[in-house]
């Protein structure tokens, strides 16, 4: 049994299968319907602004934090403190094995992950991974939490409750829109999905989320009279696409140290945002072992760097994603900042064509 099986099998799977189903949210997202339209933020939310022509985004994954190993979770928070001063991030990306441990302990220690977030000054937006609501967590009660951040942009799904998929608009200095930020639930395994016991493994999205990111991208276009904005997608399991990319793409660059542990069926997310136009660049965690950067056909698929520490594995240094995306611009740069200050597998993209610097 390698490690990533451990994990699995040694987790406390009797309620991990809670996710309902993410519709659009009601803010943020641009959504054709009953609910809100357009992109204006809701009441007391941060919003997002490019700086002197760039938008920093610092990306945190599997950070598994355990309340009762304090002496690891205190690692964890002074590397990332050291990152956010030097990498002075205009916003954060969490993608997922946020918080751990034995349940009742999981509040405490959500309260003092967000407390530390919230210490930054910096907007941040959450995604859960497969292991965030297992040992009995109830998603939405977790969500109530996330969403009480001060700096957090997520919002709630008014039907389950839980925390919404949502487009995130970035404002340039003109005041429009310049870049857009797709935050994504990838659940966490197949029971989710309606397949436990015939399909095994993790979860894969579902036909709602595929048709919300083809309806998201439509209307984004729509917005800004035809113009394709610049976009990401952030979430936590891999798309299948990752594991095409690294045996067949021209350019790579990281590693690939475990095998891509995605769902065992494609839902076509991959091919929606082909066909959307506006996504350049898809940033997952989950698999601690991978850390590297490939194109499919011009669309940057991504890890983040093992944000954790010794409460569960890896081979790699630990790291955080640095994307700085630019104003005006289907480009973005990218890189690992790893536990000793330095910047590993830098990446320049720019319109579907990449380069290391």
């Amino acid at each position: 049994m390698d490690r990533r099986s451990f994990v699995k099998s040694s987790a406390l799977l009797g309620a991990a299968s809670l996710a309902g189903i993410i519709k659009p949210s009601d803010a943020f997202a641009s959504v054709k319907g009953p609910r809100k339209t357009g992109t204006a933020k809701p009441s007391g939310k941060p919003v997002l602004r490019f700086k002197d022509g760039e938008f920093r985004i610092l990306q945190l994954t599997d950070t598994h934090l355990i309340y009762d190993r304090p002496e690891e979770y205190a690692k964890t928070f002074a590397r990332i403190e050291n990152v956010v001063a030097e990498e002075k991030p205009s916003f954060l990306a969490l993608t997922g094995d946020n918080v751990t441990g034995e349940g009742p302990t999981r509040k405490a220690m959500w309260n003092k992950y967000l407390g530390f977030l919230d210490g930054f000054g910096v907007p941040y937006c959450v995604v859960y991974g497969n292991h965030d609501a297992e040992a009995g967590m109830s998603r939405p009660e977790m969500s109530s939490w996330v969403v009480s951040g001060r700096n957090c942009v997520n919002t709630l799904d008014p039907v389950s409750g839980e925390l919404a998929d949502v487009r995130l608009p970035v404002y340039g200095a003109d005041g429009s829109v310049k870049l857009e930020l797709y935050f994504l639930d990838s659940h966490d395994y197949s029971s989710s999905n309606g397949f436990g016991g015939r399909v095994p493994g993790y979860a894969w999205f579902k036909p709602e989320q595929v048709a919300w990111l083809k309806r998201e991208c439509e209307s984004s276009v729509a917005e800004n009279g035809g113009v394709h904005i610049p976009s990401m997608a952030f979430f936590h399991i891999p798309l299948v696409e990752y594991d095409t990319a690294w045996n067949k793409s021209k350019f790579r660059c990281g590693v690939m140290g475990e095998s891509v542990c995605s769902g065992e069926i494609n839902s076509g997310m991959f091919l929606a945002m082909l066909e959307g136009g506006n996504i350049m660049g898809v940033f997952s965690g989950h698999d601690h072992n991978n850390n590297y950067i490939t194109d499919h056909y011009g669309i940057a698929l991504a890890y983040g760097g093992f944000s954790g520490d010794n409460t569960t594995y890896t081979d790699l240094k630990h790291s955080l994603r640095v994307i700085i995306a630019k104003e005006g611009r289907r480009e973005f740069d990218t890189w690992l900042h790893d536990e000793y200050g330095n910047r590993i597998c830098k990446v320049a993209y720019s319109n579907g064509e990449f380069k290391n610097y």
